[in-house]
């Protein structure tokens, strides 16, 4: 596997909303292996450290979804028992020895509304893909024309 790190942001603050669900891989064409979202920044020795598959401390990990399994139709969260997720649409888990990932082919992995998803201080949104075409929407809770959420996507090809 080739892991590389796709930005590295340093944002003042978050502008938190409620009312929406969190999305993983929504308009994404590809395929997502991992997601997770920390209520904190990581610095950039942490984030590369990380993706030189060395441990990171779970300080500050809210959600860590890994796509190896499907518990009743719904991906858990292995950060904390809330927080699952769901497949909507034209989503595909696909199984593999070393666990599993989840396809994307114009639908999205949904984590319901939730005050745990409105944190505003600061976040880190980690994701592991294999995008095709031009990518997408790879973690999203962003209200559209405003700056409240958070939102990780990758555009263009390459």
């Amino acid at each position: 596997r080739r892991r590389t790190v796709v930005a590295v942001d340093d944002l003042p603050a978050i502008g938190p909303f409620t009312g929406q669900p969190m999305t993983i891989g929504k308009g994404f064409s590809g395929d997502i292996d991992r997601a997770r979202v920390y209520t904190k920044a990581l610095s950039e020795q942490q984030i590369k450290a990380h993706v030189d598959g060395k441990n990171l401390s779970d300080n500050g990990l809210l959600g860590d979804w890994t796509f190896d399994e499907l518990v009743d139709g719904k991906f858990p969260n292995l950060a904390r028992e809330e927080l699952v997720a769901e497949m909507h649409q034209q989503v595909r888990w696909v199984k593999t020895e070393e666990g599993g990932y989840v396809r994307y082919e114009g639908g999205r992995v949904e984590v319901p509304d939730d005050p745990l998803l409105n944190f505003s201080r600061a976040a880190t949104l980690e994701a592991w893909v294999r995008k095709r075409g031009r990518g997408g929407l790879v973690i999203d809770r962003c209200r559209w024309g405003t700056v409240r959420g958070f939102r990780l996507e990758i555009i263009g090809h390459g």
